[in-house]
């Protein structure tokens, strides 16, 4: 899967906070500048270069995957400024009838150099392989039921 010397031992998880600090505020996010903010992408590249069986311990996997999906849920919906609600999301950069979009089961979540759906991280390895209640109030899937995001990155110390 990857090449040799092409895994990174861990994203940056204050370029997380960062990116977050700056567009978060209490739990709204500003998505206009977060879709012109390039280091989303950044740290989303490290995601994709990242093998989360090599982190160091069950909490670093953990908030690994949540900030993952944050993150991507994100990417998600900036991709589509025009979009009212994710629920109108049928991909990166495309909008459809709320009633048939399913955007939590679009493919875009590339990490580990493997594509996720939402749902996949969330339902395939975050809930059977942690078994951790707190992730109802840690994953946020950008609609107004969900719990709100912070403004930092979660991290094995964090948790």
């Amino acid at each position: 899967m990857f090449a040799a010397g092409s895994v990174q031992a861990a994203p940056d998880d204050a370029l997380f906070t960062a990116i977050l600090t700056e567009h978060v505020d209490n739990g709204a996010v500003d998505y206009p500048a977060l879709a012109s903010d390039e280091r989303l992408d950044s740290y989303l590249a490290q995601l994709a270069d990242t093998d989360p069986s090599t982190l160091a311990s069950h909490d670093a996997r953990l908030a690994f995957w949540i900030n993952a999906y944050n993150a991507y849920t994100l990417k998600l919906v900036t991709s589509v400024p025009a979009a009212k609600s994710i629920r109108e999301i049928t991909g990166l950069g495309t909008k459809g009838d709320a009633d048939t979009a399913k955007p939590w089961d679009q493919p875009i979540a590339n990490i580990g150099g493997q594509n996720y759906t939402l749902n996949q991280v969330e339902n395939e390895i975050i809930r059977p392989q942690f078994g951790d209640a707190r992730i109802h109030f840690a994953l946020v899937c950008a609609a107004y039921s969900c719990p709100q995001l912070r403004s930092e990155a979660y991290t094995a110390d964090t948790l």
